[in-house]
């Protein structure tokens, strides 16, 4: 199953893909939510191939999905790739300058199944598959906000 999500940034493109890519801020977001999050790769700049390994809990069940980044190319491109349960994943992030100072994020998440009952519910999901590509489309829409945050308040203040 595929979605797609855009959304527009007044920000220039290389501001957009560090903030994109400041792992340790999600971390510690993900820490902050009941995470557990355990970085498989310990280098201290993740690039292709780091990974991590996360835990958390989802409707009284532990969830474990692990995934890697299987491309960073600053600044455009950037992709993940993992597996939870019996799915794997794709998510793919790419960035256009529109302008100097506006970017716009695209988002692509491919979910696969791997087992027949992963198969069967993903199945059953793609009845409401208008409502979830509504609801990935919210969190690409939060996702920009976060990222115009933080770099707002990475930029020096002018007075």
């Amino acid at each position: 199953m595929k979605f797609v999500a855009h959304s527009d940034l007044d920000a220039p493109i290389a501001d957009v893909f560090a903030a994109l890519t400041d792992f340790a801020a999600y971390e510690r977001m993900a820490l902050r939510r009941g995470v557990r999050v355990q970085r498989l790769a310990g280098e201290p700049a993740p690039g292709t191939g780091s990974g991590w390994d996360t835990r958390f809990m989802f409707r009284g069940r532990e969830i474990r999905a692990v995934s890697h980044i299987s491309v960073c190319e600053p600044p455009e491109r950037l992709a993940l790739d993992g597996r939870s349960g019996g799915y794997e994943f794709d998510l793919a992030t790419l960035l256009v300058a529109l302008s100097r100072d506006r970017t716009r994020l695209r988002l692509d998440l491919d979910v696969r199944p791997k087992t027949l009952g992963a198969r069967i519910i993903l199945q059953t999901l793609k009845l409401g598959k208008s409502r979830l590509q509504t609801r990935f489309q919210m969190r690409a829409d939060r996702l920009a906000a976060f990222l115009s945050q933080r770099i707002a308040e990475s930029r020096p203040v002018r007075g």
